[in-house]
């Protein structure tokens, strides 16, 4: 049994390192798109929320 998974961990490493780059890109890209769209796109409609900036309050988000 142990054997099985070292052998699926192993290829799925393999698989990992192969596509790490788009990955991360991926995972990096769509909030930061999300954030651009959001925070600087409705900037000129929405000025202030209890005070905050838009764009800082959309941030933790």
């Amino acid at each position: 049994m142990f054997r099985g998974g070292l052998t699926i961990w192993r290829r799925d490493m393999l698989v990992m390192r192969r596509s790490i780059f788009s990955e991360l890109l991926a995972v990096t890209a769509y909030p930061l798109t999300l954030y651009l769209a959001f925070g600087f796109g409705l900037k000129g409609y929405i000025a202030d929320v209890e005070g905050i900036p838009y764009p800082l309050f959309i941030a933790p988000g």
